[in-house]
């Protein structure tokens, strides 16, 4: 249930330099990374992938907009990969859910379930927090586990997931925020067909607009990789 982040693990092992990808610790210095974007096909979206890794794990934040709306999806696995962490926010009214995933082991906080063949889940929203077992989100249980995340959510929120979620087929970068999150509250059948092309894009203006501004160096790789008569290329 480690962090699944597309292509972007290779592109992880390629800025990392060879031996990095298999340290849970002691990272010599922090790694970064940021790539934008665009999806053509009707309807157009956008997304700023922006990419930390240090000693204290690896995160991912997608920067996602839709023609419904903007979303910030944040995306945290710490070095033992044992717990991750992930958050969708709605950029229209600041709702956010969080979902926290321990692995079973001596990590697990108190309230969780001592089973060595059971992860342990912690959902955090508006109407408050919960705290149970993975296993409770079979296809073969009630459905009261998922019934009692949603009503953590405000009617609002859980409008705006619904339509984000209408968006994750399309692309390999939404995987860490529907399997083990997302996708335990409303089930979705497996990808049957290829996620959509996308072309790479300058992003430094567009990750601006939702508060992360590229550095000046990033500004820099950004006009050389862009030149303003070439626009997108393909993705890479």
């Amino acid at each position: 249930m480690a962090s699944r982040l597309g292509w972007l693990t290779l592109l992880a092992g390629l800025l990392l330099g060879p031996g990095d990808e298999g340290r849970s610790v002691e990272v010599p210095k922090k790694a970064a990374g940021r790539w934008h974007f665009v999806y053509a096909a009707e309807p157009r979206f956008e997304i700023s992938v922006l990419f930390g890794r240090d000693a204290s794990g690896d995160e991912t934040r997608l920067l996602v907009s839709l023609p419904s709306g903007r979303f910030d999806l944040f995306s945290r696995q710490d070095p033992t990969g044992r717990v991750t962490f992930e958050s969708v926010k709605d950029l229209s009214t600041g709702a956010t859910i969080e979902r926290r995933l321990f692995l079973p082991g001596p990590l697990l906080p108190k309230g969780c379930t001592q089973n060595a063949s059971d992860a342990c889940v912690e959902w955090k929203a508006a109407g408050g927090g919960r705290r149970t077992t993975l296993s409770g989100f079979s296809e073969q249980t009630t459905g009261a586990e998922r019934d009692a995340v949603k009503k953590l959510l405000s009617p609002g929120l859980e409008a705006s997931l619904r339509q984000l979620l209408a968006y994750f087929p399309r692309s390999h970068e939404f995987d860490a925020y529907g399997d083990d999150f997302l996708y335990l509250i409303w089930p979705q059948p497996r990808r049957i067909r290829p996620v959509d092309h996308a072309e790479r894009a300058p992003g430094c203006e567009f990750d601006a607009t939702f508060g992360y501004p590229c550095s000046e160096d990033e500004k820099r790789r950004e006009a050389a990789r862009f030149p303003k008569d070439k626009g997108p290329g393909p993705a890479q």
